[in-house]
């Protein structure tokens, strides 16, 4: 064992790296969700959208299995449903739709452009391409939406675009998935001042290249220390979990690593955004196991990680349509990971093993930010 003075570092270099997840979460600007579009129209003429962007969220129209041509407008829409909303939870005359498939989505947004000269969207990703349209001109996209697998090409990426000073602002968003379990908007897109928005997105990216370079500079470090010490594998588990979490926080959630490079494979990036999440669950196992080995129990941790394995096996052979639902069989290993290891430190704690108390705490912090996580992904709480 190395000594008690680097256990208790550890537990405070994870402290503050999940304190800093929690920051990831905050906007750096306050965001209006009113008023809600309603029947594919929403008048924010009055609005005071110079300091405060508003989510273009509500009834949108929606042409499924149509990519909708500037002449198609006049047409009659589907059917009025919320966005955004992934298909899989969208019914259509009683019935869901299916997760893979095109479709358009229509909004007409009303606007001062005399006093509000300075208009930008701010575009999240999508399951998993689109292309946005204004006023009959393309004017952004993430990868190619198209009629088929063959014509569609996926891209996750984020983005801010300015937006053509006019009044009357009429948007087509051309969605298609053909790869993935979920399909779909579930993201909301914000109007508002264009230097807000991007100063508020490099804000988001900033903090997310930050942590991940803290995440992979301490995983680093103590591979050297692991290498050059005294070989002990709670240092070697602690280095990779960092490692492996560091590409989880730049190639999920708000793709920084996709928006430096645009030209990312989209395949080899769902892989491994998976993967990483995964494997840090048995990384992070492992350094507990290691860290308090008496008060770990041994036949849960072998069923646990044995779990994990078989997820990140899936991962590496099978594609993403299949793999992409193992959110839910992982977040029951999740849950059940973050309670034993609440367990054991409890246990160290009672004992009065050094550096218990801190790593307690690190780990009640890490269960509110995936508890928060998880609420997000039932979208049971909002982006």
């Amino acid at each position: 064992m190395f000594p008690n003075s680097t256990n208790i570092r550890i537990s405070l270099f994870l402290l503050m790296l999940f304190m800093g997840l929690v920051l990831l979460g905050t906007s750096q600007i306050k965001t209006v969700y009113t008023p809600l579009v309603k029947k594919g129209f929403i008048d924010l003429s009055k609005s005071n959208l110079d300091q405060t962007p508003v989510s273009i969220t509500g009834e949108w129209g929606i042409y499924w299995e149509k990519l909708l041509t500037e002449s198609d407008t006049k047409s009659i829409p589907t059917a009025y449903t919320y966005f955004p909303n992934h298909w899989n939870n969208t019914i259509i005359n009683g019935k869901s739709l299916p997760a893979k498939g095109f479709a358009s989505h229509t909004v007409r947004v009303i606007v001062n452009s005399k006093l509000q000269p300075n208009l930008a969207i701010k575009l999240p990703d999508t399951y998993c391409s689109f292309q946005l349209i204004v006023n009959g001109k393309p004017l952004a996209n993430a990868g190619v939406p198209g009629n088929s697998k063959a014509t569609t090409k996926e891209q996750w990426l984020e983005q801010v675009v300015a937006l053509p000073s006019v009044d009357t602002l009429d948007l087509i968003l051309h969605i298609a998935n053909f790869r993935h379990s979920k399909g779909g908007p579930y993201k909301p897109i914000l109007i508002g001042n264009h230097q807000l928005l991007q100063s508020d997105k490099a804000a988001e990216d900033g903090f997310d290249l930050l942590l991940a370079g803290a995440l992979l500079m301490g995983g680093l470090f103590f591979i050297g220390l692991f290498y050059f010490g005294k070989h002990d594998k709670v240092i070697l588990f602690f280095s990779l979990f960092c490692i492996a979490y560091s590409y989880r926080i730049i190639g999920s959630d708000n793709y920084v690593l996709h928006s430096l490079f645009p030209h990312f494979p989209w395949i080899i990036g769902v892989h491994l955004e998976y993967l990483s999440l995964f494997i840090s669950v048995i990384f992070f196992m492992f350094y507990t196991k290691y860290l308090f080995p008496e008060e770990t129990n041994k036949w849960l941790l072998y069923t646990e990680a044995t779990l994990a394995g078989l997820l990140c096996l899936t991962v590496i052979i099978f594609p993403p349509n299949v793999f992409t639902q193992l959110i839910n069989p992982f977040l029951i290993v999740m849950f059940t990971v973050i309670g034993h290891a609440f367990y054991i430190y409890i246990r160290a704690y009672l004992n009065k093993k050094l550096g218990a108390k801190y790593a307690l705490l690190s780990t009640g912090i890490l269960l509110i930010i995936f508890l928060i996580i998880n609420l997000k992904y039932f979208n049971i709480i909002l982006y």
